[in-house]
C-alpha cells in the first residue's frame, strides 16, 4: 500500500501564479494523503490537480518533491519519490482536458518547462545514482524519441535544470562540491 504521512510540498499557504492560487490540503477521505489544488485568484471553485491517494496501486510509495506549472497553466508536472530510496519519476497532469489524471510519466530526477507548454526538459540518473543527463521532451511523444541535450561525464559533477525568473531561458547547472557551471539556452 502506498502510505505516507506528509509531502515535501505540504503547505497550506496558497502560491499565486498567473490567474490561479495553488495550494495543498489533506485528503478528506484519508488524511495520510495530500491533495494538490488550485482555484481562480478571485474564485472559490477548487480544481483538484493531483490527489495523492489516486496513486495507490501505481507505486509502493509516493511523495511529491517538486511541482512545476507550465507557462499557460494548462499542465502541471510533479516530481515524486516512488521508493523511499530517492528513486524519482515525473508525472504530467493536463489540467484542462484530463484534470486530476496522470497523462504522462517521465523517468526523471528534475524537470523544467521551456517557454512553451509542449516542451520540457528533465534530468536522469546514471548507474551511480548521479543526475548526469538533460533531455528535451515533447508532450505526447514517446520518451524513446527524447533528445539528449547535455551529458556531464565528470563523476565529480551532477546536473540540474531550471528556468530563469522571467521564463526566457532554461539553465543547465553542473555542480560539484567546490564549483559549478551554468549553461543557458
Amino acid at each position: 500500500m502506498a502510505h505516507r504521512s506528509g509531502s515535501s510540498l505540504e503547505n497550506n499557504l496558497p502560491v499565486s501564479f498567473g490567474n490561479f492560487l495553488y495550494y495543498t490540503r489533506r485528503s478528506k477521505d484519508d488524511p495520510n494523503f495530500i491533495v494538490h489544488c488550485r482555484r481562480q485568484q478571485n474564485g472559490f471553485d477548487e480544481e483538484i490537480l493531483l490527489d495523492e491517494a489516486s496513486t495507490v496501486g501505481y507505486w509502493e510509495h509516493f511523495d511529491v518533491r517538486t511541482m512545476k506549472i507550465s507557462p499557460s497553466q494548462k499542465y502541471v508536472a510533479f516530481i515524486a519519490d516512488i521508493s523511499r530510496n530517492d528513486t524519482y519519476c515525473g508525472i504530467l497532469i493536463d489540467t484542462v482536458e484530463n484534470p486530476g489524471k496522470i497523462v504522462e510519466q517521465l523517468p526523471c530526477v528534475n524537470i523544467e518547462w521551456s517557454g512553451v507548454d509542449n516542451i520540457l526538459y528533465y534530468t536522469t540518473f546514471n548507474n551511480l545514482h548521479r543526475a548526469n543527463k538533460v533531455w528535451k521532451h515533447e508532450i505526447g511523444q514517446d520518451t524513446s524519441k527524447d533528445e539528449l541535450i547535455f551529458e556531464e561525464n565528470d563523476a565529480r559533477f551532477f546536473v540540474d535544470v531550471s528556468c530563469t525568473k522571467d521564463g526566457r531561458f532554461v539553465t543547465i547547472n553542473s555542480s560539484s562540491k567546490t564549483t559549478s557551471e551554468v549553461r543557458c539556452f
